[in-house]
């Protein structure tokens, strides 16, 4: 299937597009979101960037201190506690004023998990108070449908058990917002 732009972006090359759409019968018009769904998905977008930012943090911390001879396993719980550890150890080789500068990455990480916790709040509340967000959330994530997995990663291998139960769950979140049953 070809795109429907080929060249650069132009307002006469949308215009030629937005006219082949219309003429193509397999094509279905997208709804326009509403201000709550546009709220929501920045709420997610904003979130999605401090989570970003909070790993490049703790990588950073682990790579600068990895230079200095501290090589700290992967996990932000580990390195967070390892690198406070390091940076109250008086004895850890590690200058000055490269200690104080994880310290200020320490405080900005801890800064970002309050803000993500903030909005993971936010979000929770929302999901309360809209009845499909709530009907989902009775999915079970374990009991019989964990057995299957195990199962399956048997005798088919972990990453297609992984694979086939992204599946499975996606028809079953289907299922119930489509046919609106628990």
């Amino acid at each position: 299937m070809r795109p429907y732009v080929q060249r650069n972006k132009t307002d006469r090359a949308d215009t030629d597009a937005l006219l082949e759409a219309a003429r193509c019968g397999e094509i279905r018009p997208v709804p326009v979101k509403t201000v709550e769904q546009q709220t929501l998905q920045a709420i997610h977008r904003v979130r999605t960037q401090w989570q970003t930012a909070r790993v490049a943090r703790i990588n950073a911390m682990r790579g600068l201190l990895a230079e200095h001879g501290h090589a700290i396993p992967v996990g932000a719980r580990t390195v967070l506690r390892r690198v406070t550890a390091i940076l109250s150890d008086p004895d850890a080789a590690v200058p000055d004023v490269l200690r104080q500068t994880i310290a200020l990455v320490v405080d900005e990480v801890h800064g970002l998990e309050q803000k993500i916790a903030g909005l993971d709040h936010q979000l929770a509340q929302i999901a309360g108070a809209h009845p499909v967000a709530t009907r989902l959330q009775t999915i079970p994530g374990l009991t019989r449908l964990q057995q299957w997995a195990v199962s399956t990663a048997t005798h088919r291998g972990r990453h297609k058990a992984t694979v086939a139960v992204a599946n499975k769950l996606a028809r079953i979140v289907w299922a119930v917002w489509h046919y609106d049953v628990d």
